[in-house]
Formats: C-alpha cells, sequence, structure tokens
C-alpha cells in the first residue's frame, strides 16, 4: 500500500496523530498547518488523499473539493470535524467529500480512512493483514541463502504471512535459511519467494527456528500504533 496524503490541520497533536497511523502502512504523509501552503505545493506533491481538519477552516474544504472537481486524478478528500450538521453533510457529499470523521482523531478511524481511500482509488483491498512498513530509524534487514550463496536486502514492508525486500532476488522458490533483523529483534525462519515485480521481491514465511516470538511482538505494536487496541481485522 502507498500513496501520498496531505494533512492540512491547524493542531500539530490532530497532524501528527494522522502521521503516526499512516506513515507505517507505506503513505507517504506531509503536513500542513496553513491552506496556502499546501495550495502552493499541491502540484509538487500529487496527493491521492487529503485530509482536512474543518475546525477553523470551515470554507478551505469547499474550496479545495471545487479545485478538484475538475480533476482527473481520483483524490480522496476526507473531512475531520468536532461537529457537522446535516446541511453540512449534503454540501459535503454534493461536493464529492469521501467521508467524515468526527474528533478527537481515534487510531480504530485508520480502517475507516484507508477503507475511503481504497474506495476512491478503485482498488479492492487483497491481504488479509495490513503490511507494514518499518519506521525510517529502524534497521530493518533481511539475510538470506540461495543457491549462489548468502544474500542481503532492506525490508520493505512486513506482515504476520509475508515479507517484501528492495531488489530483485534469486529465482530459487525455497529460502532454507533467513535472518531477519528489526532493529534488536532477531528471527531465523526458511521462506518461499511468492513474487519479484518492479524491483520487489515478496517472500511467503515458512518455518520458524527462534525468534517468533519476538517478531508477533513487533508487529503487534505496529498494529497498536495504527489501529489502536482493537483487535478487529479486514481485508488490505
Amino acid at each position: 500500500m502507498s500513496g501520498a496524503v496531505a494533512i492540512l490541520a491547524g493542531t500539530h497533536l490532530v497532524r501528527q496523530s494522522l502521521s503516526q497511523c499512516l506513515s507505517p502502512l507505506g503513505f507517504t504523509v506531509k503536513e500542513y498547518s496553513e491552506p496556502a501552503e499546501l495550495l502552493s505545493r499541491i502540484n509538487q506533491l500529487a496527493p491521492e488523499m487529503i485530509v482536512i481538519d474543518v475546525d477553523g477552516l470551515e470554507r478551505v474544504w469547499r474550496v479545495f473539493t471545487a479545485g478538484l472537481r475538475g480533476s482527473q486524478k481520483a483524490v480522496t478528500v476526507v473531512l475531520l470535524a468536532s461537529r457537522f450538521d446535516l446541511e453540512d453533510a449534503h454540501e459535503a457529499l454534493a461536493a464529492g467529500v469521501a467521508g467524515v470523521i468526527l474528533k478527537p482523531y481515534a487510531k480504530e478511524n485508520t480502517r475507516r480512512l484507508v477503507d475511503l481511500w481504497l474506495r476512491r482509488q478503485g482498488l479492492r483491498a487483497r491481504r488479509s493483514a495490513p503490511r507494514f512498513r518499518p519506521p525510517g530509524e529502524l534497521d530493518a534487514s533481511l539475510r538470506y541463502r540461495t543457491a549462489r550463496g548468502w544474500e542481503s536486502a532492506p525490508v520493505r514492508d512486513l506482515a504476520e504471512e509475508g515479507i517484501a525486500v528492495d531488489g530483485a532476488a534469486s529465482a530459487d522458490p525455497l529460502v532454507p535459511s533467513a535472518t531477519l533483523r528489526l532493529g534488536g529483534t532477531e528471527a531465523t525462519l526458511s521462506l518461499f519467494r511468492a513474487h519479484s515485480t518492479d524491483g520487489v521481491t515478496g517472500f511467503r514465511l515458512g518455518s520458524f527456528q527462534d525468534g517468533r516470538p519476538a517478531l508477533a511482538r513487533f508487529l503487534e505494536q505496529l498494529q497498536v500504533r495504527v489501529f489502536g487496541t482493537g483487535r478487529k481485522k479486514g481485508k488490505w
């Protein structure tokens, strides 16, 4: 999952909360506090989703939706609001707003936010569990053995059942031994090569020799960071 997201909110807490939830899912997030700054950079960023906190910016979302109405690119506009009456809701629907989420923003709303983005992009969720991109400050790498010897690649994203690395791996369908390093966490396991396209190689997780509980804890921490403590799962 990837896409450019612009967040327009006058409050740092709102911008930070959204960014912390969306970045681990692979979105490129840019935060803005002033409408003029976003407008000046919107062509360069070319966002697929714009999230606007309408509190104090009641006129702004109307300007954005009017400007995007003739755009050929599918842009998902989502509004955050402390209050939103029926008249506002009808106007937002007519303007093409994808949805409204009431504040305060809770992490559990991240699923709805991503569902709105998928729907507007005409995409269908295909995975049974979300893929997470490791935090940029974390040393995340995979070292694995193939017929050509040992290879190493940075981890692009990972989930409960699979992992993707940057780079084209060898064509070996089975990787009998691999070491997954996530900062101070390590796991040794076997892998099955699932695909290799556009410089990204995907593997299905096989049997673990060591480190499975540590990997499960790492994924659980990301799950809570993005979606909160709710246990609901859905296709992604």
